[in-house]
């Protein structure tokens, strides 16, 4: 994931486009300076172009395949697969993702079902 972004940090004009849950896929509401994203793009970890992000709050499971472009993404809430290709590719684990049903996963604990 993305290292944290203040909103204080954001505007809604322009820089950098800064996707969260609800814009990831479609259009920005929030802009980073270029200066903000390349200090931080160096310092903290941050996906390789072709590798799947998924939001993991709110919509959960929604794909979307990072396409290189300069971008900053909501921490915690997007997240990417860092995948090692040579097993199966990113195209392939894409079309995976995007075939599950969130709503219909049970997530289990200490064998109780937590749902």
């Amino acid at each position: 994931m993305c290292k944290r972004i203040l909103v204080s940090q954001t505007n809604t004009e322009d820089g950098v486009p800064f996707y969260k849950i609800g814009t990831i896929g479609s259009t920005p509401d929030a802009y980073i300076s270029k200066e903000l994203f390349d200090d931080y793009k160096v310092k903290y970890n941050y996906p390789r172009k072709g590798e799947v992000m998924i939001t993991c709050a709110g919509t959960v499971g929604k794909c979307v395949v990072y396409d290189g472009e300069d971008a900053y993404f909501q921490d915690s809430n997007i997240v990417w697969i860092d995948n090692p290709t040579q097993y199966i590719s990113n195209g392939f684990l894409f079309h995976l993702l995007s075939k599950v049903d969130s709503a219909k996963i049970k997530f289990y604990n200490n064998n109780q079902n937590l749902q």
